[in-house]
């Protein structure tokens, strides 16, 4: 079914008004301060994928630049990240919809200025649609000069070999907690509602140290960070695309630390100033708790003397004790870190597991469902006890050639 032009263009003057007085809702703050640089919309490079906003301000000389995402986020980020947006026909998007939480994916068929004629191609359905460029929140895929294929001619991704999918020991992940009873057991509360029994040697003063990894929120989403300074009880972290901001430490969503091996029952000193005071107040004293134990997952190349070399998202290869590797195998419940549409990396809690497909629930409430193949690493919970699994291909048949399957599933159109 073609779009007329002089239709197009009917409906772009009556898109385009709509998508500027939302425009003057949403950017209210950004459009009424003087400002020497001209706003506008842009690209940003950001943990691998290319995400729209507006272009706020710039600063120490044009080398920063303050930009306000089409999710909702705030950024300053590198001006060598930022360029001119520049979608056309072809190119897949990244897009709000008719109000609903989760993303539609679409291809775009026609563009006259702010106004796209897109073609939904994502699992809930087809058909044509016309939105505003504000809804576009990032670009997926770029497709070749001169081409626009459609869905049919996809050729649909390889099967994911649940067999292969493997994770091995990284580290533990501790989230702060409030210590709310000290009797036969203790007991701990996290932000999120959720409450378990721990032991002396899972709990730690809450406290980080300059260069830890930790986890910090940006808008709904929660990213990898370095701690660069402490001042008191907030910290400065620095993100990955070198933004930084200061938070109150207790407002950490995770800390990554080494594993450590303990005395189940020992009990630090001040862990008995801290039981003192759990349940005289409604907050209580704020603790550090081991809550996961960190398993990156990848590919499994080959066993030898057992020791394994495995293959992680990213590509790099590590040479692992051969026993510490286990087939990937999240449960319901359990936290994942997923690669987005072949793009950047959220946190997601599992809740469903089909063969290969998961069911995941992002961090801002949206349901969705992932690969097995696009968890970049799987969060166990500490204190849970899994059955003793062999890993794949040691003691098995080798892998053809010594190849690792298939690590990270590409989205159609890449």
């Amino acid at each position: 079914m073609s779009t007329s032009r002089a239709a197009l263009g009917a409906l772009a003057v009556l898109v385009a008004a709509g998508c500027m007085q939302r425009g003057r809702e949403r950017y209210v703050m950004v459009r009424s301060r003087p400002d020497p640089w001209p706003t506008r919309v842009v690209v940003v490079d950001r943990d691998g994928s290319q995400m729209l906003g507006l272009e706020v301000e710039r600063a120490e000389g044009g080398r920063l630049v303050e930009v306000r995402l089409h999710d909702g986020r705030h950024l300053w980020v590198r001006a060598s990240a930022v360029h001119a947006e520049t979608l056309g026909a072809g190119e897949l998007v990244a897009m709000r919809w008719n109000g609903e939480t989760a993303m539609r994916i679409a291809r775009i068929v026609e563009r006259q200025g702010d106004v796209l004629v897109v073609e939904m191609i994502d699992a809930r359905g087809g058909g044509r649609a016309i939105v505003s460029l504000a809804d576009v929140v990032a670009r997926v895929a770029q497709a070749p000069a001169g081409t626009q294929s459609t869905p049919q001619e996809t050729p649909p991704p390889p099967p994911v070999d649940v067999a292969r999918q493997v994770s091995w020991p990284q580290g533990d992940a501790w989230a702060p907690a409030t210590l709310t009873s000290c009797g036969a057991s203790l007991r701990v509360a996290y932000a999120d509602g959720a409450t378990e029994e721990v032991r002396p040697s899972d709990l730690s003063e809450l406290r980080l140290a300059v260069g830890e990894r930790v986890g910090a929120f940006s808008g709904s989403y929660s990213f990898p960070a370095r701690v660069e300074a402490i001042q008191g009880t907030v910290a400065r972290v620095r993100f990955e695309d070198g933004s930084d901001q200061w938070l109150e430490i207790v407002q950490v969503r995770w800390v990554e630390r080494a594993s450590r091996t303990s005395e189940p029952t020992a009990r630090p000193r001040w862990l008995d100033g801290a039981c003192r005071q759990a349940g005289q107040s409604a907050d209580g004293p704020r603790v550090l708790a081991r809550r996961w134990i960190v398993r990156s997952a990848g590919a499994i190349t080959e066993c030898s003397g057992g020791r394994a070399v495995v293959v992680g998202r990213d590509g790099g290869r590590s040479e692992v004790a051969a026993s510490s590797v286990s087939l990937l195998a999240p449960q319901v419940g359990d936290a994942a870190r997923v690669r987005w549409r072949g793009s950047a990396v959220y946190q997601a809690s599992v809740d469903r597991v089909d063969g290969a497909q998961l069911g995941i629930r992002w961090e801002d409430g949206s349901n969705d469902t992932a690969a097995l193949d696009t968890v970049v690493s799987h969060l166990v919970p500490a204190r849970r006890s899994d059955p003793p699994r062999a890993p794949p291909a040691c003691g098995g048949p080798p892998l053809a050639g010594g190849q690792p399957t298939r690590i990270i599933q590409d989205f159609p159109g890449n």
